[in-house]
């Protein structure tokens, strides 16, 4: 009897929000989610084989409803670290966007005032080269 063989492929849908800080498009599967696109993101940025839209899933459904709750606290500002390329993104508005290398120190500035982190502290050591994908 021959075994089938099982795709690895899984299968992302989205669905489009209005937020605070611009229209992001939730992406998931049925085991979670995938992620959170910006308004004007680079389409290589994430790599998603993204096949429908859907309003209804459930996964997409609770990441919209946590987000509302997350905006509606006040939230001032986002930041996206990215482990790989050792650098970081601080987001105050979809316009006001700093990147940060692992030089540099997050600042929390009046967000969380006298808050500070070297970036260096946070990636391990030598696993990476600076803003390479």
């Amino acid at each position: 009897m021959e075994e089938k063989k099982m795709s690895r492929e899984k299968h992302h849908v989205s669905k489009t929000v209005d937020s605070p800080i611009g229209r992001l498009t939730l992406v998931a599967t049925d085991e979670g989610l995938a992620g959170i696109l910006w308004e004007n993101d680079r389409p290589s940025r994430v790599r998603l084989n993204i096949e429908a839209e859907d309003e209804r899933h459930p996964v997409l459904v609770q990441t919209e409803r946590q987000l509302e709750e997350y905006f509606a606290a006040g939230c001032r500002m986002v930041v996206v670290v990215h482990p790989r390329r050792r650098i970081a993104n601080v987001y105050r508005s979809p316009d006001d966007v700093t990147l940060l290398t692992e030089d540099d120190v997050l600042d929390g500035g009046d967000v969380v005032p006298g808050w500070k982190l070297p970036l260096s502290e946070i990636f391990p050591f030598g696993s990476g080269t600076p803003g390479q994908g």
